[in-house]
């Protein structure tokens, strides 16, 4: 079981338009009013990276999931700069 809090730069929540990659597998997860994606990953080690339109993307170190153990990630956004040419 994990939980992930995904929160924009401002630290409010960020509740949508988020994709995940767990190793080389995509999700597009359903998140809470807080910002909370809550699902299980079978055992294992497991990188992550988030990804939200025109804000950076977040990328973890690899984490061990493991059936015994809650895994809690926060996850901050942080906005790219525009540029204009």
């Amino acid at each position: 079981m994990f939980n992930i809090k995904f929160v924009g730069a401002d630290g409010t929540p960020h509740t949508g338009g988020v994709r995940l990659i767990f190793n080389n597998d995509t999700l597009f997860p359903k998140t809470d009013a807080k910002g909370t994606y809550h699902d299980w990953m079978a055992e294992g080690k497991y990188k992550i990276v988030a990804f939200v339109p025109y804000w950076h993307e977040v990328i973890t170190d690899s984490i061990v999931f493991s059936k015994d153990k809650i895994i809690t990630i926060r996850m901050k956004f942080e906005a790219k700069e525009l540029r204009h040419h």
